[in-house]
């Protein structure tokens, strides 16, 4: 071993902490790294696979009450490749064990839909012609702890109505469930609930009518035309103007928790190199200060710069 290997060994072993101090916080950014980007890419691809497995509409638009007939006028919007029309309503409910009232999201649910398809968690689907039987949303399910068989009430046009849970799932149109009077998702006061579309819209008065679009488009397909296409269609019956993805609450929030987890792949990892390059700036220094005398021998004595360092 070279004479210069050797004093470099002492060396290493006299500031032994500090290098295994920098060993730790380089090997830490760089696995929190690895983890923390690994994470947002499986984030990524999860929603875009669960988007297209379950088939996440494009556009959306919310009308006062539109007859049924107005769905094929949709239909054959240039660009249009599936359009649906549905009922969507919010009526209080009557939860076993919770004083105050909860709000309900109602939405009419067919066993044809071939948009936002419903994904079970547990149960089944409500039979064709049921009145009574829903699919709960997962998260208001787990906060009162329902299952199917259980039972609540709901408000519908003045007339209470039993209703009982065949079944408990998601959609990818609610991913999160968020109540339109509060900014957080708050599952014990608000929850979404799908229903025969036949038994909802009699309870509504809602009879061969909708007040809810959804589409998707075609690819390649611009969603500005589609959407104008839409309001000069729906704005007569009192439609506020369509609205794509970018804009569907559920889904800003989901994109908003994969944009974090990208951000902090960045800044942490960031965070434990930032620190390991300040420690390595005063070990240099140190180490510079301290051997200033014994470098300045060495070169006497015939070695070179380069070798020295």
């Amino acid at each position: 071993m070279k004479v210069l290997d050797k004093k470099l060994f002492r060396d290493l072993w006299g500031f032994r902490a500090q290098v295994v101090t920098l060993a730790t916080l380089v090997i830490c950014g760089v696995a929190v790294l690895v983890a923390s980007w690994s994470a947002y890419k499986s984030l990524q691809k999860a929603q875009v696979l669960y988007y297209a497995q379950n088939r996440f509409a494009d556009v959306f638009a919310e009308v006062v009450r539109a007859p049924s007939d107005i769905l094929e006028r949709v239909r054959k919007i240039s660009g249009v490749e599936l359009a649906e029309g549905r009922v969507v309503v919010e009526v209080l409910l009557d939860i076993p064990q919770q004083v105050e009232p909860a709000l309900g999201r109602f939405i009419s649910y067919d066993p044809h839909s071939l948009l936002n398809l419903i994904h079970l968690k547990m149960g089944r689907f409500p039979e064709d012609g049921s009145s009574t039987e829903v699919v709960v949303h997962e998260s208001f399910a787990k906060a009162h702890k329902m299952r199917p068989g259980d039972h609540f009430k709901a408000l519908f046009k003045g007339k209470v109505t039993r209703l009982v849970v065949a079944g408990i799932g998601i959609s990818p149109e609610y991913v999160y469930a968020l109540s339109p009077i509060a900014p957080l998702p708050d599952d014990r006061h608000f929850g979404v609930i799908w229903m025969n579309h036949d038994a909802l819209s009699r309870l509504n008065q809602m009879e061969g009518a909708f007040n809810s679009f959804v589409i998707r488009k075609e690819a390649g397909v611009s969603l500005d035309s589609v959407k104008a296409a839409m309001d000069r269609i729906l704005k007569p019956f009192g439609s506020m103007g369509s609205y794509d993805r970018s804009r569907q609450i559920s889904n800003m929030f989901v994109e908003d928790e994969i944009r974090q987890q990208r951000s902090m792949s960045a800044v942490v990892p960031g965070i434990f190199i930032g620190i390991a390059t300040f420690i390595m700036h005063i070990v240099m220094v140190r180490l510079v200060s301290l051997h200033r005398g014994q470098i300045a021998t060495l070169k006497s004595v015939g070695y070179s710069s380069f070798s020295l360092a």
